[in-house]
């Protein structure tokens, strides 16, 4: 198989991993740090963003995935904060074994975001499908 195809596949599987992990941050599941992208240029797809081997830059869809990457890193970052913003648990609360919560407006907020990331990620899975079909249409190889 074209080590283009495979390079855009991972890719994918980078950024589905990362909409993972921002479901989970919904859900309440723990992250560690690892898994809590820094910038845009440190992560997997960026490093893959900006490596391109395979000249894919020539493609209109690569220059739009920029755009979505930088954006679900700002959206990633939004939903993060909010999640800061947890209310502190009273002492009666912590004694109790209560765990904080976001309030309702946070709450909204977090949803909302979450909402725009997941239209985000969607619309950079969709242009990464259609690169990859476009460079299998054209039989792009591995610049030497």
């Amino acid at each position: 198989m074209n080590e283009a195809i495979t390079s855009i596949r991972r890719a994918g599987i980078e950024l589905s991993k990362w909409a993972g992990y921002a479901t989970a941050m919904i859900d309440k599941i723990e992250l560690n740090e690892l898994q809590t992208p820094q910038d845009y240029h440190s992560c997997e797809f960026g490093k893959w963003y900006a490596k391109d081997q395979w000249n894919l830059s020539s493609f209109s869809e690569y220059a739009q995935l920029g755009i979505h990457h930088v954006k679900l890193h700002e959206l990633y970052e939004e939903m993060m904060e909010i999640v800061g913003r947890e209310v502190k648990p009273s002492f009666f609360k912590k004694i109790s074994g209560s765990t904080p919560k976001l309030s309702k407006l946070d709450r909204k907020l977090l949803l909302d975001k979450y909402q725009s990331f997941k239209l985000e990620s969607k619309q950079a899975l969709t242009l990464l499908k259609t690169l990859r079909d476009k460079v299998s249409q054209r039989g792009l190889c591995v610049a030497a």
